[in-house]
């Protein structure tokens, strides 16, 4: 009985801490006094009911955490707000403790309303982190976040495709400033948080209709997809400036060194073969150099022009975008009108020589 009492006068100081019009001194001294109350009534729970005393204390508890974090919150002086995003962990494991012990002494009423306060307690702490500059620094508040929550839930799986959310932009940022090493480690980081997320949608009631788990199963297909659509645009990417730059060490050597050569060839395969039906930019690219190898060092001309002309194709295919100014698209432009010139050049000679023959005056015989 002792439990319920100590509970009962934690509720008391709670609603008084909830009163209109109380300076932040005065309200955060009231819910501490309701935290301490909530405290005690959980270490005082004994006897048949022990388990559902302690689980609706430790839910007030988490409850009356949860409001002194969000009166840190408003505090200017909580510089990097430190003291809130301790404070709201220390709310969502008391609140995840209630739940992990409770719901099947309280009731669904009871589980669910305490599911949806864990949730909003996220939430809140989400838009915390979303203040941060830093991703690696997101991560971790994450990720200590994450290790607090009932796992099994949808709301674990949405933490970790949050996580997935994070690492992904970060990964793009990286790639557009041509930190293909650090954007790609970003990348390849994605996988086992996605991967954990899907497992949990898949598990019990889960895996029924339940509208929630399923956008967020469609959510997580999609950042799977998109991940992968930039670890093989960054791989493309990386292999062709590797042969970007053994190619312009060929290209200042006077003698040709056929090593170098074939290497830097294989790179620019390895680029189309990565960016293959996935990124026409890469691969268009990459093709333009195998052209270039082909028109400047080993002149093939049958091959320069299956590369040349491919890479059109897909440039073509590309479109409304346009490639005007990058460098591999004006060698190709250039290399395949002077590919057409001379074929246009040697068919006209050629009926040039026919109209010749055939204008030739015949020669009368006695």
């Amino acid at each position: 009985m002792m439990s319920e009492e100590l509970r009962k006068a934690g509720n008391v100081k709670y609603k008084a801490a909830l009163e209109e019009g109380l300076s932040p001194v005065i309200k955060c001294s009231r819910l501490q006094s309701a935290i301490n109350l909530y405290a005690r009534a959980a270490s005082e729970a004994t006897g048949p009911r022990m388990v559902s005393e302690w689980s609706s204390a430790t839910k007030n508890l988490g409850m009356a955490t949860k409001r002194m974090a969000q009166e840190y919150m408003k505090d200017k002086q909580d510089t990097g707000f430190a003291k809130t995003l301790i404070t709201f962990r220390e709310a969502l494991k008391y609140l995840g403790q209630a739940l992990v012990r409770g719901a099947s002494l309280l009731g669904d009423a009871w589980s669910s309303k305490l599911q949806e306060e864990i949730k909003a307690s996220y939430f809140e702490i989400l838009e915390v982190i979303g203040t941060f500059d830093d991703p690696k620094e997101k991560l971790r508040e994450m990720y200590k976040v994450l290790k607090l929550l009932p796992d099994g839930e949808v709301l674990s799986a949405l933490v970790r495709y949050h996580i997935a959310d994070v690492l992904f932009k970060e990964s793009v940022r990286l790639l557009e400033k041509g930190e293909y090493k650090k954007s790609l480690g970003f990348l390849h980081d994605i996988h086992q948080p996605v991967e954990e997320a899907l497992s949990i949608l898949r598990k019990g009631e889960l895996a029924e209709q339940d509208l929630e788990a399923d956008e967020l199963r469609v959510d997580l297909e999609i950042i799977q997809q998109d991940a992968q659509f930039q670890i093989c645009t960054a791989e493309s990417v990386q292999a062709r400036e590797n042969g970007e730059a053994m190619l312009a060490h060929l290209l200042d050597e006077e003698v040709l060194n056929m090593d170098t050569l074939f290497n830097a060839m294989d790179w620019f395969k390895q680029a189309t073969l990565k960016a293959s039906e996935l990124n026409l930019e890469q691969e268009a690219a990459a093709l333009s150099y195998l052209g270039l190898i082909n028109e400047k060092i080993l002149f093939s001309k049958t091959k320069t022009k299956v590369y040349y002309k491919r890479c059109l194709e897909l440039v073509e295919a590309a479109k409304p975008r346009t490639f005007i100014g990058h460098k591999w698209y004006t060698q190709c432009v250039a290399g395949f009108k002077k590919i057409q010139d001379e074929e246009r050049w040697r068919d006209e000679a050629a009926q040039r020589k026919i109209k010749q023959k055939f204008s030739r005056p015949v020669m009368g015989g006695h």
